[in-house]
């Protein structure tokens, strides 16, 4: 990792677990124009750096666009990209349909994976999409929305990336949920604070939630020993 200049701090690290968090406000002003309001943020990764900073492109896909990310991987959900992907059904007890599909080349444009359509509109209900993007292989899961333009954006996802380079391996995943129920005023005055984020987290597992108690001892303030206040003795008369 050395020689991967934004992650040269991680390298000297002695530490190989982080968690970077983050709180953002997202105002839908139409499918092409999304606003995106940085609030709040808990980065335990050193001097706050970004570990594969390409997953976070993955967390907007746009699923029934020409393009998935960006202007790169293919969507197999668009009806041009139809020619490149080879898809099978099977209908579920529930009505709905489970579509497979794979990609007809080689070609690192396109993706594998399978998905939940809803029988009746053809609505992707969830998908799971797995491929290779800026040298990074990732599994990339979703569950969609399911009234108006919120049907065509994910309210849950999930994805998982690894990076190899020169026999360094770096693996990573952010889970994104766009339901809050306990929303943060936009008129917070500290991005790093790691109280607020308590209100507003995702639940954590063991590994992540070891991590942050890790990070908190490390930037809690200590009390010098010398500043103690030392009680007088009392003695007897």
């Amino acid at each position: 990792l050395l020689a991967v200049p934004t992650l040269y701090e991680v390298a000297h690290d002695k530490s190989r677990l982080f968690s970077r968090e983050f709180y953002d406000k997202i105002i839908f002003k139409g499918l092409h124009n999304i606003d995106v309001q940085h609030l709040l943020e808990v980065n335990t990764i050193p001097h706050r750096r970004k570990a594969l900073p390409t997953l976070l492109k993955f967390i907007t896909p746009k699923l029934y666009e020409p393009t998935l990310i960006d202007d790169y991987l293919l969507s197999p959900f668009n009806r041009q990209n139809k020619k490149l992907y080879r898809y099978k059904t099977y209908e579920q007890a529930d009505g709905n349909i489970k579509m497979v599909f794979v990609p007809k080349t080689g070609n690192t444009q396109l993706m594998k994976g399978a998905a939940i359509i809803d029988k009746e509109t053809g609505r992707v209900i969830q998908a799971e999409l797995r491929g290779e993007h800026d040298m990074i292989r990732f599994r990339l899961m979703l569950d969609m929305g399911k009234e108006g333009i919120l049907s065509l954006i994910p309210y849950s996802c999930k994805v998982d990336g690894k990076f190899t380079f020169l026999g360094n391996k770096l693996s990573g995943n952010y889970i994104v949920d766009l339901r809050t129920t306990n929303p943060l005023t936009d008129s917070i005055t500290e991005n790093n604070h790691l109280e607020l984020m308590t209100k507003v987290r995702l639940p954590l597992n063991t590994r992540e939630q070891a991590v942050i108690d890790q990070y908190t001892e490390r930037v809690t303030p200590k009390i010098p020993q010398d500043s103690l206040e030392i009680q007088p003795k009392k003695h007897k008369e």
